[in-house]
């Protein structure tokens, strides 16, 4: 995914010449106030009634649909279990003992892999829908950060360190460098919540060890195939609802930061989620009671609406010391590279020009 998305930008910025943006809303403000999740399915096998503790557990999440972006599925596997279910059962928890859970994306293909999987407990369940890194994520979306960067910890102490340090440093050069459109030429009609516009790009540091944040890890390297693998720290900017771009590790931490950042803050020109990258986190959160607890009674929003300052984070930190981002007021104005409707069929079209360029010059040196 993350090849896909940089290589679309990246032929947006070939292909198409700078021009006035169709909306000037950044994409994160957009997103948060336009971009429902995407839910995620999870799937209890079992064998024969659960128990009684399980399913008073799973009557209670039934009954709060709007508490979080998922739904579940009970499958009794001494029944009758549609091929599909069955399949997947057999695919990746066979021997599991029972019962046993299975959380997918559901805009996943059939054959990816699972978000998470493990026994179905009253514990398990909480962990998979909430965790105090989302929390801490949710609390800044929602007093008007521009997006989150989670970075991830390695195995390696000192390198976590080290970029910790460098993200701090250049994100708060960022946070000044990037202007968004101008106060006045902001479309505020378009906008319900009373939070400011401006750009805002709070840390936050999560122990890929802490037991509390282990489904939230897998949900996060779930998001890329092979993410798993990589070595050292990884980065992941998360806005709107609670949606990730993309991930950042090694080299593309210094090189993507700031292209990930603009991307984010420029101008929305596309209203359908689905045309833009990105995957959904499982968000323990009622959004419509938030944006209800916002915005009744409150006067229409604008660039210098006052806030409550951020509490205290108290999400561990694990190599790197731990910090409680700041909002810090930056200047309001805007970028001019637009960020196309139909990005995916620009960069398959930009790639057809490079195929049929290829072939035009094989075909002159073969004449030649």
């Amino acid at each position: 995914m993350k090849k896909l998305i940089f290589a679309a930008l990246l032929a947006l910025a070939i292909l198409l010449p700078a021009q006035a943006q169709a909306c000037t809303i950044p994409v994160f403000r957009y997103a948060l106030e336009k971009w429902d999740l995407t839910r995620y399915d999870i799937f209890v096998y079992h064998r024969g009634p659960l128990p009684a503790e399980l399913q008073k557990t799973l009557k209670a999440w039934d009954d709060a649909p709007n508490k979080a972006n998922l739904d579940i599925t009970r499958i009794d596997l001494d029944a009758k279990v549609a091929p599909k279910l069955l399949k997947l059962w057999e695919r990746e928890a066979k021997n599991a003992e029972t019962p046993w859970m299975l959380v997918r994306y559901r805009e996943a293909k059939d054959d990816d892999a699972s978000a998470w999987s493990g026994p179905c407990t009253t514990a398990n369940l909480q962990r998979v829908a909430d965790s105090p890194m989302r929390q801490a994520i949710l609390t800044h979306l929602t007093r008007g950060a521009s997006h989150v960067f989670v970075m991830l910890t390695s195995d390696d102490a000192e390198l976590d360190r080290t970029v910790h340090a460098k993200l701090q440093k250049d994100l708060a050069v960022l946070e000044k460098k990037i202007k968004l459109d101008a106060p006045a030429e902001i479309d505020l009609a378009k906008l319900r919540l009373p939070l400011p516009i401006k750009v805002s790009l709070p840390l936050l540091v999560m122990d890929r060890g802490k037991p509390d944040e282990a489904a939230f890890v897998n949900l996060l390297l779930a998001t890329e195939a092979g993410l798993d693998k990589t070595k050292g720290p990884i980065v992941f900017p998360i806005f709107g609802r609670g949606r990730v771009l993309c991930s950042l590790s090694g080299e593309e931490i210094d090189d993507k930061l700031s292209f990930v950042t603009e991307f984010l803050c420029k101008g929305c020109s596309c209203d359908v989620k689905e045309l833009n990258p990105g995957i959904d986190m499982l968000m323990l959160a009622n959004w419509n009671e938030i944006f209800d607890g916002m915005y009744e009674g409150k006067e229409a929003p604008s660039t210098t609406t006052k806030i409550a300052p951020l509490p205290p984070t108290t999400v561990p930190v694990a190599a790197p010391p731990p910090t409680t981002p700041t909002d810090r007021p930056v200047e309001s104005v805007c970028f001019d590279c637009p960020i196309a409707k139909n990005w995916l069929w620009i960069a398959t079209g930009f790639a057809g020009v490079l195929v049929i360029g290829t072939g035009a010059w094989t075909l002159y040196q073969w004449r030649k």
